[in-house]
């Protein structure tokens, strides 16, 4: 009599081959421990004596690590074209510092670039204000004037004291004068003869002879 257990399998491990995978276990054990990785993992199941559910999860598993490591070469290829433009940056300034005398530099140099400020226009000569202008050049004539006149005052003012052997800066009123220390009236030092018989003595005689006339000027008409 025929058993009946191997009717429905004609490889006489069971129903639902349960005994082809309890099989194939100890193989798929032995190539994941000994790092054969995916290829050698799908060979051994393609020989394996699995079930149908069983071959086709493990397929399942195998299109899954097989689009698992096209990423990974995605990555590393995206890797290779960040790191590209640092590599040809890195060969460059090997090249042309070696060429130039100077070490390739380990960093981009930080590099100080002063603030720019835009250069301010020119004054347009056709668009300025006519009174504006008038009022610099009156401004300016008068400055001219007043240090014209100023030097003369001093001129005069010197000549004067010279003349009467006064001080020429303060003419004795000043006691912390540097020159005279306050000791500088008329008639303190010599006066200056020709300035003198110049400019002091015909004064004089004018006085004397409007104190003192003459009686031929008062007899006549």
């Amino acid at each position: 009599m025929s058993d009946p257990t191997r009717a429905d399998d004609p490889t006489g491990e069971g129903p639902s081959g349960q005994g082809a995978g309890a099989a194939a276990l100890p193989l798929l054990l032995g190539l994941l421990q000994g790092g054969g990785g995916l290829p050698s993992l799908m060979m051994a199941l393609a020989e394996a004596p699995l079930t149908p559910e069983q071959r086709a999860v493990m397929e399942l598993l195998g299109a899954l690590g097989s689009r698992r490591d096209d990423d990974d070469d995605d990555d590393d290829d995206d890797d290779d074209d960040i790191d590209e433009p640092r590599r040809r940056a890195a060969w460059r300034a090997a090249r042309y510092g070696t060429r130039y005398g100077a070490s390739p530099p380990v960093s981009e140099p930080v590099v100080d670039v002063p603030f720019y400020s835009p250069p301010e226009p020119e004054p347009d000569p056709s668009s300025s204000d006519p009174s504006a202008d008038e009022m610099v050049c009156v401004d300016v004539r008068t400055l001219a004037r007043m240090r014209q006149e100023l030097a003369s005052l001093r001129e005069v003012n010197d000549t004067l004291a010279a003349a009467l052997g006064a001080c020429r800066a303060c003419w004795g009123g000043e006691a912390h004068c540097p020159l005279c220390g306050g000791h500088g009236s008329s008639g303190a030092s010599p006066p200056d003869p020709p300035l003198f018989e110049a400019l002091v003595v015909p004064a004089v005689r004018r006085m004397r002879a409007r104190a003192h006339p003459s009686p031929t000027t008062e007899d006549s008409p």
